[in-house]
């Protein structure tokens, strides 16, 4: 989705956590939720679903 929205490439760094658990946790957070819906209101990603 950081094709999308930019903001997402940053998380999907590996060394930002430091468990999968921790990078779940991430995952479920507002700040997510919200990139996810930037991502979905933009055409080309609709388009590649």
């Amino acid at each position: 989705m950081g094709d999308y929205v930019l903001d997402f490439a940053a998380l999907a760094d590996p060394m930002l956590y430091s468990s999968y658990d921790e990078y779940v946790e991430m995952m479920h957070t507002d700040m997510v939720k919200d990139l996810k819906k930037q991502a979905s209101s933009c055409p080309l990603f609709r388009l590649s679903c």
